[in-house]
């Protein structure tokens, strides 16, 4: 029920006065944050939360309904502010959480493929000692040091195309290698 005091600060309110508001405010100020500090349990919060009630009520205070009880009026937008500061750190919470997971499985991801790896490594260097010693040499200064054919065939005395016949076969070696495996 609206007292007639509160039509009064309300009517005036509606005219943009502001002793009406700064009125209203003083009066159900502390009832509106213990309102929200009970919900939010942060003082911060709470007194984001009151000052975005009144912020609202000022810009929507043409439109305020002078029959309606204000005390009501301001609870209620309070209360859905609230709920709706809740809803958004729910949401964030979640968000975060998903982060970590997500977070937690890529590292979990790297272990594992850094153990694939070195399992790989592991497998491949086997299969690169398996080849005849010249083919196995050609193929790491070619593979791992990264040399062309040209700079293999003038370290070794030998042409281009017995370096490009030594990668083929051990190409094909190691694949076999590592598929019986």
């Amino acid at each position: 029920m609206q007292t007639v005091e509160d039509k009064v600060l309300v009517d005036n309110l509606t005219k943009g006065d502001d002793r009406a508001f700064a009125e209203l405010y003083r009066k159900y100020h502390s009832d509106l944050y213990r309102y929200a500090w009970k919900f939010l349990r942060c003082d911060n919060d709470a007194k984001e939360i009151v000052h975005d009630v009144y912020f609202k009520i000022w810009e929507k205070r043409e439109t305020l309904n002078s029959d309606l009880s204000i005390k009501y009026f301001l609870i209620k937008v309070c209360k859905n502010m609230v709920l709706n500061q809740m809803v958004k750190a729910a949401r964030l919470s979640a968000y975060k959480q998903e982060i970590l997971i997500a977070s937690n499985e890529n590292l979990e991801n790297e272990t594992e493929d850094a153990v694939i790896y070195a399992d790989f490594e592991k497998f491949a260097h086997a299969a690169i000692a398996h080849l005849p010693p010249q083919r196995q040499a050609v193929y790491k200064m070619c593979k791992m040091e990264e040399k062309s054919y040209e700079e293999a065939a003038e370290a070794f005395g030998i042409s281009k195309g017995t370096v490009r016949d030594h990668m083929l076969k051990a190409t094909r070696s190691i694949k076999k290698f590592l598929s019986t495996t």
